[in-house]
């Protein structure tokens, strides 16, 4: 299969219009160019979401982190936890259109102790979600990919990030 990013002008290109390069719609590429399974993509996942709660577990939600501009821990745990709730909401219920995540009511715990429990928590109903989903079923995504199969792949990128930044 064609893999790897069309070159740069061929790409806009082909977004803004729909055409193909070398007889592959863009937006197949995503689907082939991962050398992952899906299921592979959930159980790192699953790994991210318990590493990132040991990591964060004890450690002053007032804290900054750097890499987030002017987060501090709380807000990094609730952003995460809340992207973990949210996709499992677009995934459970294919999807088709975005569901808003500033209208759902996922608050974090008033006490800094349960961080790790909900992270875990929303993290378990997640990767159970995407385990149980087909990954070639339709449902909203940004990008070229409106599938299932995005979903596991962009969480394991977002979640790595938010353990690294933790």
């Amino acid at each position: 299969p064609i893999c790897g990013p069309l070159p740069r002008q061929h790409s806009d290109q082909a977004k803004r219009t729909g055409s193909q390069s070398a007889g592959v719609p863009y937006w197949t590429m995503t689907a082939s160019c991962h050398g992952f399974s899906h299921d592979a993509y959930c159980a790192g996942v699953d790994a991210e979401i318990d590493a990132l709660a040991a990591t964060v577990d004890g450690v002053d939600p007032t804290a900054p982190v750097p890499t987030c501009g002017s987060w501090q821990v709380h807000d990094l745990v609730e952003h995460t936890g809340h992207i973990h709730r949210w996709a499992a909401a677009i995934v459970g219920k294919l999807s088709t259109r975005l569901l808003y995540r500033k209208a759902a009511d996922w608050p974090l715990p008033a006490n800094p102790a349960g961080y790790a429990p909900w992270l875990v928590g929303g993290g378990q109903d997640l990767v159970d979600t995407l385990i149980k989903a087909d990954p070639e079923a339709p449902c909203w995504a940004w990008g070229a990919d409106p599938h299932v199969r995005f979903w596991p792949r962009r969480l394991l990128h977002e979640t790595t990030v938010h353990r690294c930044d933790a």
